[in-house]
């Protein structure tokens, strides 16, 4: 890999002050940005954001943008080498017959393809926009301390720096013989089996994401010590995409989908961590809780609906929503100008197993998403000076 890419940019932010009578005030954000790249076309970016601080307890805010990524060295620049993705063959026969394109049978699916990825000097940068909407809320009710925090947000992205991914290329090429997408199949002589397949850097997607997340802090002084609790919620309203400009959208949002894909992996709805701590003096005691909603997974089902292979239009594996429950203790004392604390911990403490996921590439589960251990217990001793 070699290659290089040079930028000059200039930007500028500014706050301005709209309105203020010393209880209710309104701010505008801005922001500008001009870039020029010795490889692609310069582009102008800016964001606009307004602050309204209605009552001394509740603040508005909101702000729209656009985005401009360039592409990496490795996007553009990047040598080729193999990947090994999982994908079936539509010319091989799994009990449904073969594709309309294909000029010969081909061997039985060994469940990995080879594929040659790499770097596109045509990568262009990706370009979208950016809404987001929230408010903010700070009462105090006696000796009780809250804030309330809730935000919409939304990302468009368009040209997106993706690939076209070999079950799109197979499908167009053998489903709909779509000449341009055979081309970047290559085949051995002797069986009619896939030798590799040209799965190179483009532009080629369409991206969009939407949700709401939630944060709430309560905090409490009392004789028998200090409550702190938190929520934090995440709902993930879409996540759309569109693999390749011919290809219907596809929303991801409560999906596994295969993580050897691009963009591929879990995207649950509604995910919270929820937080309780008790302190007194030198003690302390938390409790913790993580939740992940169910998921409807992909799986390697190669049953064809009419012409077209089925990845996931036959059967969907249900994933069921897993809770995480987590006890923390400890206790600091000062000695000789040091800090000293003792830490104990039960770290999934109802012994939750990692689902079986049939396209998941590591341990068939998803590493990234689940807890890999059973029940587990620590001791910890920090000692600061």
């Amino acid at each position: 890999t070699e290659g290089k890419l040079t930028n000059n940019a200039v930007f500028m932010e500014v706050l301005a002050p709209l309105y203020d009578n010393g209880t209710q005030n309104v701010y505008l954000k801005g922001g500008l940005r001009y870039d020029d790249w010795d490889t692609f076309d310069s582009d102008w970016t800016y964001q606009l954001g307004l602050e309204f601080q209605a009552t001394e307890d509740l603040k508005l805010r909101g702000t729209y943008g656009t985005v401009f990524r360039a592409p990496t060295i490795g996007d553009v620049f990047g040598g080729q080498g193999d990947s090994f993705p999982t994908a079936s063959d539509p010319c091989a026969d799994n009990g449904s017959g073969i594709a309309p394109g294909c000029a010969a049978e081909a061997p039985a699916d060994e469940g990995q393809l080879r594929s040659r990825v790499g770097g596109n000097p045509n990568v262009q940068p990706e370009t979208g926009d950016v809404f987001t909407a929230g408010v903010v809320w700070t009462p105090t009710f006696g000796e009780h301390g809250i804030t309330t925090t809730v935000d919409y947000w939304e990302i468009n992205l368009d040209d997106g720096i993706s690939s076209y991914g070999i079950d799109f290329i197979l499908t167009d090429c053998y489903v709909n013989q779509n000449q341009s997408s055979c081309d970047l199949v290559f085949r051995r002589p002797s069986d009619y089996g896939i030798d590799y397949i040209v799965d190179l850097t483009e532009n080629v997607s369409e991206q969009g994401a939407k949700g709401i997340d939630t944060e709430i802090r309560w905090n409490y002084s009392s004789s028998i010590g200090e409550w702190d609790a938190g929520f934090l919620w995440s709902h993930l309203l879409e996540r759309t995409k569109r693999a390749n400009p011919d290809a219907e959208e596809d929303d991801l949002s409560g999906r596994y989908t295969d993580p050897t894909a691009e963009d591929g992996g879990a995207y649950a709805k509604d995910k919270f961590n929820l937080s309780l701590q008790w302190s007194l003096n030198d003690w302390s005691v938390s409790y913790l809780a993580e939740y992940i909603s169910g998921l409807d997974a992909d799986t390697f089902c190669t049953c064809f609906e009419g012409n077209t292979p089925a990845m996931d239009g036959t059967y969907i594996q249900k994933i069921d929503s897993y809770l995480y429950h987590d006890l923390i203790a400890s206790y600091s004392f000062d000695t000789w100008g040091s800090t000293t604390q003792f830490q104990a911990g039960i770290t999934n403490l109802t012994d939750e197993e990692p689902p079986y996921i049939e396209v998941g590439f590591n341990a068939t589960t998803d590493v990234a998403t689940y807890r890999q251990f059973g029940r587990g217990y620590y001791l910890r001793l920090k000692w600061s000076y």
